[in-house]
């Protein structure tokens, strides 16, 4: 064969295999492409990421962090709305208000010891402090119990500033120096404590990519596990501990007589309240709502603040319908339900949300599975109520759906913009911002007729504008909350709507 014609052969073979050649590397693309990989394992619960709005960038599928096991993009049919660096679709459609501003603040004063990182953290001189108390001299202070010689570690430079009643500090420094007299026993002592429990949860959290603090915590079980024997005493701190918090206070038993005075208090108040019990049945009966409300009406024009103490189990108050009924179809809330012969509504639990220097009170309503959040001004009157209603709940299977929910880099609880499972994307009103932050932590007590429980939080709320004309309510509220109690766990997706509060008839 001439060789002239070697090159017309080839042109022909390749002309004849070519529509194959590039059927077969399409297919293939189509195959080993990540974002199209992550698409198909990035669902849970029904939610998912949406897709990413620009060809150039994809949504992160994978965790910044090392962990073992991939952290899926969905869970519960909930998907991440976008990816870190787009501005969010939805702005927060209202200016943020009481309870708003203050959880802001906390975030950001967290944001800012992060932000110090690099440098040593300032320790407070008492265990019980924020580690925001002020230091003296413009000098890192040193507490006392720390011999000057510790430095909290990274882990320990971030997440809450304290758990429960406890400074978080503290509890580190406790885990980093279990050879001194006393700190692994402290662990036993308060094993029970909500504190101590919550710092353990984040703690076990955190060692997930951190080895070093997994030893560290390792050591610590195995200590405890050799004091299972002893008899916890709750309260108890190590004496290189405790005189530096008694002494802050102006004594050295200025502690136990805290808890004495306190417990006196107790005492007195349920001696009074027995009293005021045999009195009221001796006039014919238990106060009743009628009562509650005259006495209520006399504290007002008095001009005595409208005091938590007051919400109680059982309690009832009339409750105007109107934002509810305008509301509508407009968003996903479920109207309370109330007695229709005289439009009351009961408190079947009372609940206070304790979320470091943010306070805030919970009512939840017999026949209903919402609640109203009320947050209360300085003088203890009602500055902001909202009415929360759970729309859906997740129950991740394994740990790595959780990580879809509290991934430090990628947990949807914190993510710019949340989206429903109908569509509606709600941008954060917490913070709001491109990337995400971490979520706000706190312990709630919960009191009803079976008695007092607490659980753990971990949420973030995000808003966007119903589309409805005043007087109806502008904007609709999802919030998303991890949950911790006893030994149950889920994730809870609420909708909220602002409710004035006077339409409760509290006062």
């Amino acid at each position: 064969m001439s060789r002239r014609r070697w090159p017309a052969l080839l042109a022909a073979a390749w002309l004849a295999v070519a529509p194959v050649v590039v059927q077969t590397a399409a297919t293939a693309v189509l195959v080993l492409s990540p974002g199209e990989a992550a698409a198909r394992s990035s669902s849970s619960g029904g939610y998912s990421r949406p897709a990413v709005r620009a060809p150039s960038v994809r949504t992160p599928s994978v965790s910044p962090r090392p962990a073992p096991g991939r952290i899926p993009s969905t869970s519960g049919g909930y998907s991440r709305p976008s990816a870190p660096g787009w501005a969010p679709r939805q702005q927060p459609s209202a200016p943020a208000t009481g309870s708003d501003r203050a959880l802001q603040r906390q975030s950001a004063g967290d944001a800012l010891q992060r932000y110090r990182q690099p440098g040593p953290v300032a320790i407070p001189q008492a265990p019980l402090y924020n580690r925001r108390t002020p230091s003296t001299g413009g000098a890192p202070a040193v507490p006392p119990y720390a011999g000057g010689g510790w430095s909290p570690p990274p882990y320990a430079q971030s997440g809450p500033s304290r758990f429960g009643m406890w400074d978080a500090l503290m509890m580190w420094f406790l885990l980093d120096s279990l050879n001194r007299p006393g700190h692994a026993r402290a662990f036993n002592d308060n094993r029970d404590d909500p504190g101590f429990r919550q710092w353990r949860a984040d703690a076990d959290r955190r060692a997930q990519s951190d080895p070093e603090l997994r030893t560290k915590l390792d050591d610590l079980d195995r200590q405890l596990a050799a004091l299972r024997n002893e008899t916890p005493q709750p309260g108890r701190l190590p004496p290189d501990i405790a005189p530096a918090s008694s002494s802050a206070g102006g004594g050295p038993g200025i502690f136990v007589l805290l808890l004495l005075a306190a417990a006196f208090a107790l005492i007195t108040w349920w001696f009074f309240r027995r009293r005021s019990a045999a009195a009221a049945a001796a006039k014919g009966g238990p106060v009743g709502p009628l009562d509650t409300a005259k006495g209520m009406l006399r504290d007002k024009l008095a001009g005595k603040p409208y005091k938590p103490a007051l919400f109680r189990v059982g309690m009832t108050f009339p409750l105007d319908p109107t934002p509810f009924l305008m509301a509508g179809a407009a968003t996903k809330v479920v109207a309370p339900v109330q007695d229709g012969a005289n439009a009351l509504v009961s408190v079947a639990a009372v609940g206070h949300v304790d979320a470091g220097e943010v306070a805030m009170e919970r009512l939840y309503l017999a026949g209903s599975d919402g609640w109203f959040q009320l947050f209360l001004d300085a003088n203890g009157v009602p500055e902001e109520c909202r009415w929360f209603s759970p729309i859906d709940e997740v129950r991740p299977a394994d740990k790595d759906e959780w990580g879809f929910w509290l991934d430090e880099g990628e947990g949807m609880i914190g993510w710019p913009e949340f989206q429903a499972k109908d569509g509606k994307t709600y941008g954060r009103h917490w913070l709001p911002g491109e990337r995400r932050v971490p979520p706000r932590e706190w312990t709630e007590t919960i009191e009803d007729a079976r008695g007092k429980r607490q659980r753990k939080t971990s949420a973030m709320l995000y808003s966007a504008p119903t589309g409805l004309a005043a007087p109806a309510p502008p904007t609709e509220y999802i919030l998303v909350s991890a949950i911790e109690e006893g030994g149950d766990a889920w994730v809870e997706v609420a909708a909220g709507i602002d409710v004035n509060p006077a339409a409760l008839a509290l006062a």
